[in-house]
């Protein structure tokens, strides 16, 4: 059996930009590389639109996504795209790194800053998307969010939403226990008045070596989605052998990017 991987590491690359938010008083860290050859089917020398990946907890699941596309990308098992991590450019425990309020989607009592997943969700796909496109050509109709744990939640309510901004979502061993899983009534709420989405995909992944607490949930959130599908949707969940809370993003990211780009 192969070495376990390492937790991942936080990133040493420099940003690509930083988008502020004034009303979050938060400068986010945007971390971009392009995967594949942007020109692969262009005409007359010019770029052409580009699917978008973005993985949230850029600091950390930005190199790992990185890793599994140039993969695939050397197969030819998914195009070539825009590759996006949004993080804060600080380590987790810093107080600067806002994961705890902005991928969370409702206000926990003992963390009175949390909940703030929808004025993130407002920010990532308003300004700062707004600077990526003035930045990279972007395809409109190919935007794939990811996320893992507390991101993992956020990539999931990214999804779930009035309009279909992202028309894929990765979601990694999403960290469902958040506020008493006060998230599974949120979305069984979205559900009664939104009985079909677009056309999306939705992938779920999970390490059968995590937490019971962790699989007891991700196996509440199947249920929960066979028993009111949403139409429009397609989901594809995984349990991985042999994989935890954290070896598991090599192959979340594989498998999740094949899903997105099938």
């Amino acid at each position: 059996m192969p070495a376990t991987p390492p937790k991942p590491k936080l990133i040493a690359r420099p940003p690509a930009f930083v988008s502020h938010s004034a009303e979050l008083d938060t400068d986010y860290f945007v971390y971009v590389e392009t995967c594949g050859e942007a020109r692969d089917a262009a005409r007359d020398n010019e770029t052409l639109p580009l699917p978008v990946v973005v993985v949230v907890d850029g600091d950390y699941m930005f190199e790992p996504l990185v890793d599994a596309a140039k993969k695939l990308r050397r197969e030819n098992a998914i195009p070539a795209a825009l590759l996006v991590g949004i993080g804060y450019g600080k380590s987790f425990g810093d107080p600067r790194n806002r994961r705890g309020r902005d991928y969370t989607t409702s206000a926990a009592p003992e963390e009175p800053e949390s909940g703030g997943a929808d004025a993130f969700f407002k920010h990532l796909t308003g300004p700062l998307w707004a600077e990526l496109g003035r930045r990279y050509p972007l395809r409109d109709d190919a935007r794939v969010i990811a996320g893992h744990s507390l991101g993992g939640l956020f990539a999931l309510h990214a999804l779930f939403q009035q309009d279909c901004f992202f028309n894929a979502s990765i979601v990694g061993a999403p960290s469902l226990w958040w506020n008493g899983g006060r998230y599974f009534d949120q979305l069984a709420r979205f559900r009664k008045t939104h009985a079909a989405l677009a056309s999306v995909r939705l992938f779920l992944g999970i390490g059968e070596d995590d937490t019971e607490s962790m699989t007891g949930d991700f196996a509440r959130l199947e249920r929960q989605l066979a028993a009111a599908p949403f139409g429009g949707l397609e989901v594809v969940s995984r349990k991985y052998a042999r994989h935890d809370h954290y070896n598991l993003l090599p192959v979340l990211f594989r498998d999740g990017l094949r899903n997105a780009f099938e």
